[in-house]
């Protein structure tokens, strides 16, 4: 049984599933936590000609089948989700946050569901904290990954190196990284 589950932005999936494979609902830790990403991902990643150029290997086969079961959506709490998604839309239309609409989704799901959405997008952090969302950044998972032994520090490091190599790293990541893992991040 699956105690804790963890949903990815599309970010934060984008960095994680091609040096973290297989990515998703793979338990680790002592909650047997999983990851996962909505069912709009496909949708968002299929009609961005920019997502497609730059991150191809998304539609390797392998990656298409470890999205195949994305978070389980109660029938039950579609209805409250819709209606979460409308009043966090509002919002970011309101505060002029530059919160895509799948990534609204993601937040009302995790809302939703008591989910921590894993994310670096500050938009979505703002929005996270104003409707009382949990959030966790991706060198947070990280370290969390480590902590309970998923990982390595060898791991981290590869994985500093490649968002730095194909120039995607998230915001504040040099401090973010000295601060979590208590020492300068690495550099290509």
């Amino acid at each position: 049984m699956i105690r804790e589950r963890l949903l990815l932005d599309t970010n934060a999936y984008l960095r994680l599933a091609e040096p973290l494979d297989p990515l998703l609902n793979q338990p680790f830790g002592p909650d047997k936590a999983r990851l996962f990403v909505i069912r709009e991902f496909e949708k968002e990643f299929s009609f961005s000609p920019r997502l497609r150029t730059r991150f191809a290997w998304v539609k390797d086969t392998k990656y298409v089948v470890n999205r195949k079961r994305p978070v389980p959506t109660p029938r039950d709490k579609r209805r409250h989700i819709s209606i979460t998604e409308s009043a966090l839309l509002d919002y970011v239309r309101t505060e002029g946050l530059g919160v895509s609409p799948v990534d609204n989704i993601a937040l009302a799901v995790g809302k939703t569901l008591d989910m921590i959405v894993v994310t670096d997008d500050l938009d979505m952090r703002k929005v996270a904290h104003i409707f009382k969302i949990h959030t966790m950044r991706t060198l947070a998972l990280l370290k969390r990954m480590l902590r309970e032994n998923h990982i390595d520090m060898a791991k981290v490091t590869e994985i500093a190196l490649y968002w730095q190599s194909v120039d995607d790293c998230p915001a504040s990541f040099y401090s973010d990284f000295r601060r979590i893992f208590g020492e300068p991040a690495p550099r290509c």
